[in-house]
């Protein structure tokens, strides 16, 4: 009796110590609200982890929390030929965050280089299959068109793109004086126009005043006493036909 006594008395505390060794070999990580966690267990997936303390044994599990707030990411300094074959060089911010960190792991290695070389891509086609004039009368536009290429990649990972927006597009000092003397000889060329429509018009408009006076004598005098009333200090002298000269022919 003593024996079976003393053998559970032993057997507890050997109990005891290994649950101590392994309890006191607890590991904790603090998943924070803004973070995403994921518990692996002897190199599998175990869990997802919402906001909180947890504890986790280093020896066959892991933790991993990832940041899930926006993050923004400069592509800069490209330089690219437009479709017409200027040189051009642009740069652009696109802002996304992690919404699915399961993805992140199990889809990329390096999930920002992964995105960063995708908009790159995107920028790059955008710029080579247009001309200078689209590309810079549609720079607003250009941010949408990367987004919309990239948007679905970027899901794939467990990404979210929230948004990409042209940041530079400038030209080489060169380029960009002949351009502008092309917009201002392009300009001129439309006042010069706008000038001539405007002449013509005038014009017109002289010719039939003049027309409809040859036609109607009365409207000649009618606008003269209008004048005459515009300036009251103004003689005027005013022919009436000659009603006997009238009357022969």
């Amino acid at each position: 009796m003593k024996v079976i006594l003393a053998f559970s008395v032993f057997s507890t505390f050997i109990a005891v110590m290994l649950y101590l060794i392994i309890w006191g070999k607890r590991a904790y990580l603090l998943v924070k609200e803004w973070q995403l966690g994921l518990m692996y267990e002897n190199g599998k997936f175990k869990k997802r982890l919402p906001p909180g303390r947890h504890g986790y044994f280093p020896k066959f599990q892991n933790i991993y929390a990832y940041d899930k707030r926006e993050t923004t990411t400069v592509i800069s300094g490209q330089d690219l030929l437009s479709q017409d074959n200027v040189p051009i060089k642009a740069s652009v911010v696109a802002a996304w965050r992690i919404v699915d960190a399961l993805k992140v792991v199990q889809t990329t290695q390096g999930y920002a280089s992964s995105l960063y070389t995708a908009v790159q891509l995107a920028l790059r086609e955008a710029v080579i299959t247009r001309s200078l004039d689209d590309l810079l009368s549609g720079r607003e536009g250009i941010g949408e068109i990367i987004k919309e290429k990239v948007s679905a990649q970027a899901s794939e990972w467990g990404l979210e793109l929230m948004r990409v927006d042209l940041r530079d597009l400038t030209l080489s000092g060169d380029i960009k004086r002949v351009y502008t003397e092309v917009i201002k000889a392009r300009k001129e060329a439309e006042a010069a126009l706008e000038r001539a429509r405007g002449e013509a018009a005038a014009m017109r408009s002289l010719a039939n005043t003049a027309k409809m006076m040859e036609n109607n004598p009365a409207l000649t005098t009618l606008r003269a006493l209008q004048m005459g009333a515009t300036y009251p200090n103004t003689s005027l002298v005013i022919h009436l036909p000659n009603q006997d000269a009238n009357a022969e022919k």
